[in-house]
């Protein structure tokens, strides 16, 4: 299982970057008060338990990192959504969703990249 590691600080956003230059990774952005979050934050971890144990994966609670958040947004050149899932490869997006989160949809994703 890939453990997703989750980001509170904006220089936590330097590992992402880093991981994504060897392999593409997972970022995604969930609010914690949202059960349509919670449902698709379910789905991540379970791609995750059937994944590769190796694969970088990340979280970001909305409210708790509002500034990580924010620079994802910034960085990334897209507009904050929530949830949000991201598939990072050399430090930019490649891929990127906010409806309709599955693992069968994280599989084919990162198929495509």
């Amino acid at each position: 299982m890939a453990e997703p590691k989750e980001l509170t600080e904006i220089n936590d956003l330097n590992e992402v970057w880093k991981a994504s230059e060897e392999s593409p990774v997972l970022l995604f952005k969930l609010s914690t008060t949202c059960p349509i979050n919670a449902e698709a934050f379910k789905e991540y971890t379970t791609f995750l338990n059937n994944d590769d144990p190796n694969r970088d994966a990340y979280f970001v609670k909305i409210q708790e990192a509002r500034n990580v958040s924010d620079e994802i947004a910034k960085e990334l050149n897209v507009q904050h959504e929530s949830p949000q899932l991201f598939i990072i490869k050399n430090g930019e997006q490649v891929w990127h969703t906010s409806e309709n989160i599955t693992a069968e949809k994280i599989v084919e994703a990162l198929e495509e990249v």
